[in-house]
């Protein structure tokens, strides 16, 4: 809010399905549909685009505004949106109970804090989201409903640590 940053959550783990458009039809008079990309349920559609029937991915969709200050004191407006997708959750993410528990909130700070460093990112100074660092170090951590994270302490650190040290002997 001090940066002048806004954001609107437009969806959140939203399903999305393939868009095709009519293609000619086939010898048999049926006629064939051109995929030509992908969009979530709410999306309005085109004229002449169809909706797939089945759903292909889901997203989480998040819209951020800004004013920034030009060196001659004017502003300018800034927006960017934010997409988060399902599929691109890596795969040793969705075995995490967090993931499985809470995906929606999982992909919403995703899509949060992807869009927060796209537009506020000299207000970040390059700061990272928690779970987002725990994830990409398999640090083990809990997600609470309440919002709050909490590190664990893994077995395999815990062990490391232990495997370090020496056993010392003193000598008068």
């Amino acid at each position: 809010m001090k940066a002048g940053i806004s954001y609107e959550v437009i969806t959140e783990n939203e399903p999305v399905f393939n868009v095709a458009i009519k293609g000619d039809d086939t010898a048999d008079g049926k006629p064939t549909f051109i995929t030509v990309r992908k969009a979530p349920y709410s999306e309005t559609l085109k004229e002449g685009e169809f909706r797939g029937k089945t759903i292909i991915d889901s997203v989480t969709i998040i819209k951020f505004k800004r004013k920034l200050k030009q060196p001659d004191g004017t502003f300018i407006p800034m927006e960017i949106t934010s997409k988060y997708f399902y599929s691109e959750t890596p795969e040793k993410n969705l075995v995490k109970a967090n993931w499985q528990n809470y995906l929606t909130v999982m992909m919403y700070s995703r899509c949060f804090t992807n869009g927060a460093k796209k537009i506020g990112d000299d207000v970040l100074l390059g700061l990272t989201e928690l779970s987002e660092m725990a994830d990409a170090t398999d640090t083990p951590y809990e997600y609470k409903p309440d919002g709050t994270i909490t590190i664990l302490e893994s077995k395999t650190n815990k062990q490391k640590q232990e495997s370090n040290v020496e056993d010392v002997t003193t000598v008068d």
